[in-house]
C-alpha cells in the first residue's frame, strides 16, 4: 500500500511538472516558429542557388531576359514549394494557429458580452483581458511567421551570391539570419518595454490589455524596414535596380524613397557585387 501511495504521488508530481513545462514551453516554441521556418527557408534557398552555381548552370540562367534576379527568384520559389520540410511546417503551424484561434474565440465572445452587460465584475474583466492579450500573441506569431519567411528568403538569396562553398554559405545564412532576427527582437523589446511605457507615464496614459497590439505594430514596422533594406541589398547583389524587382516580384518599394537612399548607401559600404 505504501508503495502504491508513493507511486501515485510520484505520478502526480510528474503530471504537474509536465503540465508546467508544456504551459511555459509551448508559447516559447510557438513564438520561435517563425524564426525556425525562416532559417529553414534561408538554408533551403541558399542551397538550391549554390547547387546551380557549383555546377556551372547559374551563369547560363543569368543570361536569360530576367537576369540573375529572375534566376535566383525562380530557384528560391521552386525550392520553397518543393521542400517537404517547409510544407509540413506551413501546414502544421497553420493548423495550430487555427485551433488556438477557435479555442479562444468562443470564450472571447462570451466574456465580451458579459463584460459589456456588467462592467463592474473584476474577474470577467480579468478573463477578457487575458483573451485580448492571447489574441495579440497569436497576431504576433502570424506576423512574425510571414515576415521571418520573407527575411529568410532574402538572406538565403544574398548569402548564396557572396560565398564560394556550401559550408561558407550555410554559416553565413545562420549567422546573419539569427543576428537580424534577434536584433529586431531586442530593438522591439527596448522600444516596447522602455521607451513607450516611459512616454505613457509622461502623459499619464494607462497601459491597457491592447498594449500588446502596439508591440506587434512595433515589431512589424521594424521588420518591414529590415525587409526594405534587404530588398535593396538584393538589387545591389545582382547588379539590378528596385524597379526591376517591382516588376518581377510585384513588391511596392520605391527606389528613390528616403529609405531606399539610406539602405543603398549603407549596403554599398557593406556589400560588393560578387558578379563583378
Amino acid at each position: 500500500l505504501m508503495v502504491l501511495m508513493g507511486f501515485s504521488n510520484f505520478m502526480v508530481v510528474v503530471v504537474l511538472i509536465s503540465v508546467a513545462v508544456i504551459s511555459v514551453g509551448f508559447p516559447i516554441i510557438l513564438s520561435l516558429a517563425g524564426t525556425i521556418y525562416g532559417l529553414a527557408s534561408a538554408l533551403n534557398i541558399s542551397g538550391a542557388i549554390m547547387n546551380e552555381r557549383l555546377q556551372g548552370r547559374y551563369l547560363i540562367l543569368g543570361v536569360t531576359p530576367s537576369g540573375f534576379l529572375g534566376a535566383s527568384w525562380a530557384l528560391s520559389s521552386i525550392s520553397v514549394q518543393n521542400s517537404q520540410v517547409l510544407r509540413q511546417l506551413r501546414n502544421g503551424l497553420g493548423g495550430i494557429y487555427g485551433i488556438i484561434a477557435l479555442i479562444m474565440l468562443l470564450p472571447f465572445i462570451v466574456t465580451t458580452f458579459l463584460y459589456v452587460a456588467s462592467n463592474n465584475t473584476p474577474h470577467i474583466y480579468m478573463l477578457w483581458s487575458v483573451l485580448i492579450v492571447g489574441f495579440s500573441f497569436l497576431l504576433f506569431c502570424l506576423v512574425d511567421f510571414f515576415q521571418s519567411a520573407c527575411v529568410g528568403s532574402l538572406v538565403g538569396i544574398i548569402a548564396a551570391h557572396h560565398n564560394k562553398t556550401r559550408g561558407q554559405t550555410q554559416n553565413s545564412v545562420v549567422a546573419n539570419f539569427l543576428a537580424l532576427q534577434f536584433g529586431t527582437y531586442i530593438a522591439a523589446g527596448f522600444i516596447c518595454l522602455l521607451i513607450i511605457p516611459g512616454l505613457f507615464s509622461l502623459i499619464n496614459y494607462p497601459i491597457t490589455p491592447f498594449y500588446g497590439y502596439i508591440c506587434v505594430t512595433v515589431v512589424y514596422a521594424l521588420r518591414e524596414i529590415l525587409i526594405i533594406i534587404l530588398w535593396h541589398g538584393l538589387a545591389i547583389t545582382v547588379d539590378d535596380d528596385v524597379d526591376q524587382l517591382n516588376r518581377l516580384t510585384r513588391i511596392r518599394i520605391r527606389d528613390r524613397s528616403w529609405t531606399g537612399h539610406m539602405a543603398r548607401r549603407l549596403l554599398r559600404l557593406l556589400w560588393r557585387n560578387p558578379m563583378d
